[in-house]
């Protein structure tokens, strides 16, 4: 393809991308046929259909300016077969405008998570999860407004993955305990070896205050990897704040690592908020980092932010400011027919 008809296509795209998400975020009437509410009585109902516009910005203040437009479409599908069984997709298409490519994998790339919840089973407080989900692993902690490019955005979850999760829940000792067992290769819909494990457990230790710790090792095309991490959350009125300890051996990213830890606050709500972060990776990196949430509508908000990043084997440090526009759509219910 030359240069020429990539172009076209990129701003085909973005337009496409940019209309979509404009009424999304409107919140126009979207009509259903009656076949479409037949398939929904089918599974059982309801159906839900959520989506997610965004667009980032990245400008390095010390590599020349170097600039970085990328934007992501995922589109979430929540379908209710029963009150028990839950099946949920869902796709990410991306787009780097500065390369000038669409980032078009195979659809079993796009369909990040493609698996089924079983909840309530034999009327216990046990759930099964079946497929390609987010593995049971690390705390679910605040970020700034793009997390994606947080140092430790791909150690702190373990995602992609088919897999089988337990979650047992209320047990006295841990308000919540999950178990996962899952393969070795991410991102198709291949079952690869089985041959890695997962545990996590949490509990709120006080009021307002949850400790989770957690546990998985993998292996992968070499050597194992082994992975652990103890953190909490503490959460009064406006006000978050939120520490994480990790453990790290044969990381592929970090293979020198041995320890991530990184600490955050935050004021505020959705579309009003600001967060400040700090995290350090051995042998690596550390940064610091501030951003603001801001809400331009109900749907739709925007989150400039700055990071300062000192490479510590490279001895260099950088400034990266950024800024995320997000446009969401709550969600399509198609309810059960009567």
């Amino acid at each position: 393809m030359n240069t020429h008809s990539r172009i076209e296509k990129c701003f085909h795209l973005k337009k496409v991308l940019l209309i979509s998400g404009v009424l999304l975020a409107l919140n126009l009437p979207i009509q259903t046929s009656a076949q479409t509410s037949s398939t929904a009585a089918d599974l059982g109902g309801p159906i839900t259909l959520s989506s997610e516009l965004k667009n980032d910005i990245i400008y390095n203040l010390s590599k020349k300016g170097t600039v970085g437009n990328d934007a992501g479409l995922d589109i979430v599908l929540s379908a209710e077969i029963t009150k028990q069984i839950i099946l949920n997709l869902k796709m990410e298409l991306g787009y780097s405008f500065n390369e000038k490519e669409f980032s078009s994998g195979a659809l079993e790339e796009l369909l990040t998570e493609a698996y089924i919840e079983v909840k309530n089973v034999g009327g216990k407080n046990v759930a099964f999860i079946v497929g390609k989900h987010p593995i049971a692993f690390g705390g679910d902690l605040p970020t700034l407004p793009n997390g994606d490019t947080d140092l430790d955005a791909n150690t702190r979850e373990f995602t992609e993955i088919i897999g089988l999760t337990v979650q047992l829940s209320d047990l006295g000792v841990f308000d919540l305990v999950e178990l996962s067992g899952f393969e070795s290769g991410a991102g198709d819909l291949t079952l690869g070896s089985i041959n890695g494990t997962a545990i996590r457990v949490s509990k709120e230790v006080l009021k307002d205050l949850s400790v989770t710790a957690s546990s998985m090792t993998a292996k992968g095309s070499s050597d194992r990897e082994w992975r652990g991490s103890v953190g909490f959350i503490y959460e009064s009125g406006k006000w978050t704040t939120w520490s994480e300890g990790q453990y790290l051996s044969g990381n592929a990213e970090y293979p020198d690592a041995n320890y991530v830890v990184k600490s955050g606050l935050s004021y505020g709500e959705s579309g009003n908020k600001i967060t400040v972060g700090a995290t350090a990776v051995e042998n690596y990196f550390s940064e610091v980092g501030i951003g603001y949430e801001y809400g331009i509508t109900q749907n739709a908000t925007f989150g400039p932010q700055i990071r300062y990043r000192k490479s510590w084997d490279l001895g260099t440090d950088e400034f990266i400011v950024e800024a995320r526009t997000t446009i969401r759509f709550d969600g399509l219910t198609l309810p059960r027919r009567r």
